[in-house]
């Protein structure tokens, strides 16, 4: 009984992680679309391969493991990162050129 409990909770910590990683996907996308630049198609696949690196995550801690699943986990962890990161710098150092010239 103590198990279906357990099961049933998972799910809504599922659901409560996932979501608002499916949301920042959806808004980068419209970032994107918003202005289509490299910086910009830089953040909406970083957003992808983080949510593509969780998910594999998520997989190999509640099903099975997969080879090579550490190495892909990092590599598209990683990339996912960098790609977040750079937007957010790019978009700092323009807001801080905009805000100098005022």
């Amino acid at each position: 009984m103590f198990a279906k409990h357990v099961d049933t909770f998972m799910v809504f910590v599922f659901y409560g992680y996932i979501i608002p990683l499916y949301l920042i996907v959806l808004f980068s996308i419209m970032i994107f679309l918003e202005e289509k630049n490299k910086i910009n198609f830089f953040l909406m696949i970083g957003c992808v391969l983080f949510i593509f690196s969780d998910c594999s995550v998520i997989w190999v801690s509640f099903t099975e493991r997969y080879k090579f699943d550490s190495l892909i986990i990092m590599i598209t962890y990683l990339i996912a990162q960098m790609g977040i990161i750079n937007w957010y710098i790019d978009n700092a150092t323009v807001k801080k050129k905009k805000i100098n010239k005022i």
